[in-house]
């Protein structure tokens, strides 16, 4: 095994390491809220059930009954993610419960204050008021618009995808024990064929006073499990039961990239700029920032895959990264890193903003490298409306590659690549075995979470002068 410190006076190749320091310290800036070390949240997520109900119109009314254990002293706020910006504040409606033990209610607060949240976007936060007491059960519900699309695969379908919220594991101990969701559907339970399920399925089908009930259970799931989509739920039925839908396309996608910039700015608004340890470069362009910062990461938007099957192989290490649902302004960072290893730039500073020089065009291979390197201006600065065409492209062609395939075993599919990488490198007995095997894995490395944590650990990393 190597360790840390038999790597430091290791004169591994100059290039390979200057590119990875480009992809650590292009996410080195963290933003942070001015008052979080002065908040003590800890606390745990017994249950979360979530009841979604899709009205004709083309929206939903979304409930969410929430258990908490609280460990901290300072439980005043809960934020809650929503699934896209179209959502109604003037509908939204909660009731906090705070216990002091399980039989004894300390008090019940009907009519909470609600607004958006300043920490999660696109999101509301929920003001409970509970401070050091034990137990809080949060019950809130809001109508969110944009929710019922139509199927890419099949033009006679409506379909449904749905992400439950999450919580950051840096406040959240443990994993949310239980995780209920339900989708309530306008069609009849003697209609309830015409339901297609994605690839998941559901655990079990049954029906109300509205319609058909498909419902769903995971137990012990972190908020990594949420976050990447392990819980995500959904199905397609036919459009006569609905009288709106919404049908992808430019405008639309538009629309969304407009709320993200808005977002960016509501979210800066109170907020400092903490440098880490490494020499910080901007990130090319600041609207990247909005992509990164969006708590639901729905850019990605597969069809609905069929029972059984396979997982979509052969994906680039930048379109995996689709896959897998990682911030935008990361594809990016791999897009240039992967041109950095073919010689097609090379990049400089310039008053610690990032600059790329154009070299060799004709090295690049994959035709969003090639739309990149078009979007890069004589200044060495990347166009931002070049990079949102790239960046729009790419997803619908990964989109397209996806069709027919499961995505959850993709996804499985591209973690075990990363997996088995870092264990190559772990297990590497020289410092040369370890050279070779991070220059061969380089491209799939950053596909892990973690990834720059985990090479300070095995790298030893040259600061840029």
């Amino acid at each position: 095994m190597v360790r840390r410190s038999d790597v430091k006076n290791h004169p591994m190749r100059r290039f390979l390491m200057m590119g990875l320091i480009f992809l650590m310290t292009a996410g080195a800036l963290v933003y942070v809220p001015e008052t979080a070390d002065a908040i003590d949240y800890e606390f745990s997520v017994d249950s979360e059930e979530v009841r979604i109900k899709v009205l004709t119109d083309g929206r939903a009314v979304i409930r969410y009954i929430l258990h908490f254990t609280n460990y901290g002293t300072g439980f005043d706020v809960v934020d809650i993610g929503m699934p896209n910006h179209k959502f109604d504040l003037d509908s939204a409606h909660a009731t906090v419960t705070v216990k002091r033990s399980h039989s004894r209610i300390l008090h019940q607060d009907t009519d909470p204050k609600i607004k958006r949240s300043w920490y999660v976007y696109p999101g509301v936060e929920v003001h409970v008021n509970a401070g050091d007491e034990p137990i809080i059960i949060l019950d809130f519900s809001i109508t969110c618009d944009w929710m019922v699309w139509e199927s890419p695969n099949n033009k006679d379908l409506a379909s449904v995808q749905f992400r439950p919220t999450w919580f950051g594991s840096s406040y959240q101990i443990g994993p949310t024990r239980k995780l209920a969701i339900s989708i309530n559907l306008p069609v009849p339970m003697s209609d309830a064929n015409s339901v297609i399920p994605d690839e998941r399925g559901w655990d079990t089908i049954s029906s109300n006073d509205y319609g058909v009930l498909l419902n769903w259970t995971f137990y012990d799931k972190s908020p990594e499990d949420i976050e990447s989509g392990y819980t995500d739920v959904g199905c397609a039925f036919p459009k006569g039961y609905v009288d709106n839908y919404y049908r992808k396309n430019l405008w639309v996608s538009f629309q969304f990239f407009i709320h993200d910039v808005i977002g960016m700015v509501w979210m800066n608004k109170e907020v400092s700029c903490i440098c880490g340890g490494l020499i910080s470069v901007s990130i090319f362009v600041g609207l990247l920032l909005a992509f990164s910062m969006r708590r639901s990461k729905d850019y990605f938007r597969p069809s609905i895959s069929p029972p059984g099957a396979p997982p979509r192989t052969g994906l680039t290490a930048p379109e995996a990264a689709l896959v897998l649902e990682l911030p935008l302004d990361r594809v990016v960072e791999m897009i240039v890193f992967g041109m950095l290893r073919k010689g097609a730039i090379t990049t400089w500073k310039d008053d610690e903003k990032l600059r790329i020089t154009k070299k060799w065009r004709d090295v690049l291979t994959e035709k969003y490298e090639l739309d990149l390197y078009d979007a890069v201006d004589d200044d060495g600065r990347i166009d931002r409306w070049k990079l949102e065409s790239t960046l729009e492209d790419m997803i619908k062609e990964t989109e397209r590659k996806m069709r027919g395939f499961s995505l959850r075993k993709t996804k499985d599919h591209y973690r075990n690549i990363v997996k088995m990488a870092w264990k190559e490198i772990e297990n590497c007995s020289s410092l040369e075995e370890m050279d070779l095997a991070i220059e061969r894995n380089g491209d799939w490395l950053p596909l892990d979470k973690e990834y720059r944590k985990k090479m300070g650990d095995h790298v030893h990393v040259w600061f840029m002068g």
